[in-house]
């Protein structure tokens, strides 16, 4: 009798639901992609995507995805290798991580996965910036003004989902 049991993507994506029935506020995830084909790891990112935007924070490790999968990963934080472990080089989303990267003088060059070309410039430990720092002293350099932008606009996001709130709650008292 030959029994064949389920795939490694099927464990993966078991385990994960398994996960998500325990209706977590915070999941996460070490390399739920690996060992996973393309498509499937498409498939499992559009899933997450989903059930984030019902309010699940979702944090995982995913290394070297497709080029579709960028579309479903709201914050990135690109982590340079370093001998002490690992540090940020970028953090938020994709498109400003490609942009990014071409202000300071390291565009994306066309028809290249940019997350293959991240890992390029973070593996190459010539890659300067138009400023002549590398990639990390340039991130140490800006992060503090990048962090205060991005905690005023979310004060401010925050300060107009409370005013709409409050419209729609007087709105339904007249009614």
């Amino acid at each position: 009798e030959n029994r064949r049991g389920i795939s490694g993507g099927q464990r993966k994506r078991v385990n994960i639901g398994m996960e998500l029935m325990q209706n977590p506020k915070i999941l996460f995830l070490d390399e739920p992609t690996s060992g996973l084909d393309s498509t499937t790891t498409v498939e499992l990112l559009q899933y997450l995507h989903k059930y984030a935007s019902t309010g699940l924070n979702i944090s995982l490790v995913i290394h070297q995805p497709r080029f579709e999968c960028l579309e479903y990963l709201d914050n990135t934080v690109l982590l340079k290798p370093t001998p002490e472990g690992g540090r940020a080089v970028f953090v938020g989303n994709m498109k400003e991580a490609v942009k990014h990267f071409r202000h300071v003088g390291l565009p994306c060059p066309d028809r290249v996965n940019p997350t293959d070309f991240f890992l390029d410039i973070m593996s190459d430990k010539a890659a300067r910036t138009k400023d002549g720092l590398t990639i990390e002293e340039h991130w140490q350099k800006i992060a503090p003004e990048v962090a205060k932008k991005r905690a005023e606009a979310a004060a401010k996001e925050a300060e107009a989902l409370k005013i709409s709130d409050k419209n729609k709650f007087s709105r339904s008292r007249r009614a």
